[in-house]
């Protein structure tokens, strides 16, 4: 079986951390999906908006990682209108259990927000809806 690519968006100055525990996670042989790490680290401009179409386009999956500031994160923001121009299967992922989370503003408030664990990662790429 084929391991889908996800790309993941996520506030850089924020949730790095949880980002790369994610990818970190998906480097196990056993698990279904690689979460690729495309973080661009340059101010949003014109190329920074053509590459992050590009890895979306080349992902199968676009996971939107949701903390305290999404809603503030400008580049969240365009990778969800992206991903939605371009027609990919995203999902919303919170950052943490402890602390709450913001959608980004191209969000639509009623989208379910779920928890980032790789057994709800497995079940949304396999077109589940697990309980939140």
């Amino acid at each position: 079986m084929t391991r889908s690519k996800v790309f993941i968006s996520f506030d850089y100055d924020h949730d790095r951390s949880v980002k790369e525990g994610l990818v970190a996670q998906s480097k196990d042989p056993k698990c279904p999906f690689d979460f690729v790490d495309h973080s661009i680290k340059e101010r949003l401009s014109e190329p920074w908006v053509a590459e992050a179409r590009k890895l979306i386009a080349a992902s199968d999956y676009v996971a939107i990682l949701c903390g305290v500031q999404t809603h503030q994160a400008k580049g969240q923001h365009i990778e969800l209108q992206l991903a939605k121009e371009l027609r990919k299967p995203y999902f919303l992922l919170r950052a943490s259990r402890q602390r709450p989370a913001t959608r980004p503003s191209s969000a639509a408030p009623d989208e379910v927000m779920y928890p980032a664990t790789w057994p709800t990662v497995a079940a949304l790429l396999r077109g589940e809806r697990p309980n939140v």
